[in-house]
Parts: structure tokens; sequence; C-alpha cells
């Protein structure tokens, strides 16, 4: 039963985790995704924490985006769980008509967004239509019945979107291009299936400047070194009772009235398996006719 009020929740997200691969005629590129989702191993400037102090630096982490990227290298797996290959993300805007994936979550900017992926089937909402701020999502996969983690998103508000026109003073040209173009401009129906009759919901992530309950949204990762050889696998995130090593797809939730130690017990099994927590990506660069 879905209680159309807003729920305070911890939920255990599960998304497609395979990963990307290049384009036949060009293995040094991949283009805009128009089939099912996966991830992507990349390299983007942003900053990420060390003994909880900003730093600066390029990152390189697991996350979505569906438009294009170049591929930067070729690595020999050693480990099950390691990425292929590292991207370089960038967009170029397609003809119109073309059927293209949106990116949710989407992690670049300022803030990190979720808007439309499980929030609706046929049958209507779901319960992740309606989350209280504060709520925490963890948005991973599963690999070798282990849960493994990409996002963490922390809710600290929401848009109810009724038009484009409507959402676009809250949210950057990027985020329109890549994401709420293809959700809500509907033609021909894309491939999340989301039901454009019913309005959507813009879930608005917590920061490190501007937390919730002393919770901010960030994703694991490690600085960039021109030297790394190999990536990182996703780490695998264990909190009995609440994180199902069963569910392939679709999503857990869980009503806790602590939410803070969840989420600080996911911030430190990250930190326990050697990455650094990202808190800031740059928004990739749009190219015209080729060039940025």
């Amino acid at each position: 039963m879905v209680d159309k009020n807003n729920q305070l929740l911890f939920v255990q997200f599960l998304h497609p985790g395979r990963e990307h691969t290049p384009d036949r005629n060009n293995r040094n590129h991949i283009s805009w995704n128009q089939n099912a989702h996966k991830r992507k191993f990349m390299k983007n400037p942003g900053i990420y924490l060390k003994n909880n102090c900003p730093i600066t630096s390029d990152l390189i982490f697991w996350g979505e985006w569906e438009p294009q990227s170049n591929i930067l290298q070729k690595f020999n797996m050693e480990i099950k769980g390691e990425p292929k290959y590292l991207y370089q993300p960038y967009f170029s805007l397609l003809e119109k008509d073309q059927v293209l994936q949106n990116t949710d979550p989407f992690v670049f900017g300022e803030n990190f967004y979720y808007v439309c992926c499980q929030q609706a089937t046929k049958k209507g909402f779901t319960q992740l239509r309606f989350l209280e701020p504060g709520s925490v999502i963890l948005f991973g996969s599963c690999l070798n019945q282990k849960f493994i983690l990409d996002t963490v998103f922390v809710v600290k508000d929401y848009y109810e979107i009724k038009s484009l026109t409507q959402i676009s003073q809250y949210v950057s040209d990027t985020y329109i291009d890549v994401t709420l173009r293809h959700i809500l401009s509907c033609t021909p129906p894309n491939l999340n299936k989301c039901n454009t009759n019913q309005n959507s919901r813009l879930y608005v992530g917590a920061t490190f400047d501007n937390p919730i309950n002393e919770m901010f949204s960030f994703f694991p990762c490690i600085p960039y070194d021109n030297k790394v050889d190999k990536g990182f696998p996703r780490p695998i995130i264990k909190i009995p009772n609440v994180i199902s090593d069963s569910l392939n797809q679709k999503y857990k939730l869980t009503r806790n009235s602590n939410l803070r130690q969840l989420w600080q017990q996911t911030k430190n099994q990250v930190e326990k398996a050697g990455l650094e927590i990202g808190i800031y990506s740059e928004l990739p660069p749009k190219k015209i006719n080729g060039g940025i």
C-alpha cells in the first residue's frame, strides 16, 4: 500500500550494474545510449573529502552518464567487478526524434538529482514518489549476490514538475538536455517507460555545504593519477536487516528512527574499502559540431 503522505525512509535502490562498452566502429568512443541503462567508470574534475576537508582534484568513480563519452584508457581486469574502461563524459545534442536514455540519478553540478526511475508503474505511483526530506537512497547493483554501491543520495528538497518550462529556472541547462527533456518530452515514448500523464517529482540532494540532519550526498571515488593502471570495484555495503543481497532489481524500503546512523555506516564502509568520499563533480562539457 502506497502512503501518499511523505515517508522518511532508507532506500536500497537496485539499478542495472553492467558496464558500458565502446562503439563497435570506434573503440575510443561511446555514443549516447539508446538501450538499457548501464554504468560507466569515469574521470571528471571534482571535489572529495580528506580528513573532512574538501580537496579539488580530477576524480575517478562509478556512475550513470548516458550521453557520449571518450574512452581514455582500457584496463586489464584483475578482480571481478573492476572496470574495463575509463570514460571522459561529454554530451552533444542529437536529432530530436531519436530515443535517448536519460541520466538518473545525476551527480554532476551543484546538486545531485533523482527524478523518475521506479517512481511510477502502470498501476500508479510507488512510495518512491513520496519521500520525506532526510530520506537516504543507496543507488547500487547486485553482483555475485552482494550489493555494490555507486551513489548515496540524501533528499534535501523536491519540486513537483508540471512542465519543462516550470522547472527550468531551478536546474542547469545541462541537466535539462541530458535528463529532463528525455523524461518530459516522450515523443516517441522514452525507454524508462515513465508515465508522462502523471507529474514527476524531482528530488534535490543535500550537499556537504548544505546538509540535512548532518547528512549529505556523495559517491565513492579516488583522486586520478595519470599513472593509474586499473580502476576499483564498487564497494560492498552490508547492513543487517536493511540491505538485501538477494535483490536484483526494484528497491527495498526501511523505516528507521536513526537514518543518520545508517548513513554513517554506509560512509564508513566506503572509506574502509580504501575509497574517498566524492561530494562534487563538474558538469560535463557540451560539444557542438565536434568542438567544445
